[in-house]
């Protein structure tokens, strides 16, 4: 029998889900979308990683370096069917990036939800939210890869700011 725990409402939005429901053996894997806030969520983790995202970030950009690389392979072979299911598991992940540096759990997967929340965050790249809008509503396009890949770039830098910050 498979354990099955619920998608929070406001992560449970197209394109990263279509239901409201997910094996425990899918959030297993590494890459689903939203994982970790998920987990939390149905108790399956004891601390929120946005309340430690000196620990929890560095290992979602870790995972964005690595999956960088075939993102990179399949622009360059114009093979966008195998580069949509990363398209949309690293915009999860840039949103909670995103969130979790800024000490709070990701607002919502719906990108006019978070343009709304992260006008309350320290630290966001510049459009984030119209970034993001673009990416989610196009996962496929090379320039929706592009701008993603920047979004990550700007993200770091963000987050070496609050690094800084939290060792002062």
């Amino acid at each position: 029998m498979h354990d099955k725990l619920v998608i929070p409402l406001h992560l449970a939005q197209a394109p990263f889900y279509y239901q409201h429901d997910v094996d425990l053996s899918f959030l297993q894997e590494k890459r689903a979308p939203f994982r970790e806030e998920i987990l939390w969520e149905n108790g399956w983790l004891n601390e929120a990683p946005w309340e430690h995202p000196l620990t929890s970030v560095p290992n979602l950009f870790e995972e964005w370096e690595e999956r960088l690389n075939v993102l990179e392979i399949c622009y360059a072979d114009r093979d966008t069917a195998s580069a949509h299911p990363v398209m949309i598991e690293q915009t999860a992940a840039l949103l909670s990036v995103l969130s979790w540096m800024n000490r709070c759990r990701v607002p919502g997967a719906d990108p006019d939800v978070f343009t709304t929340a992260a006008k309350d965050m320290r630290r966001v790249p510049s459009n984030a939210g119209g970034r993001l809008s673009f990416i989610i509503s196009r996962p496929s396009h090379h320039h929706s890869f592009i701008q993603l890949k920047s979004l990550f770039v700007e993200s770091r830098k963000q987050f070496a700011l609050i690094k800084i910050e939290e060792k002062n």
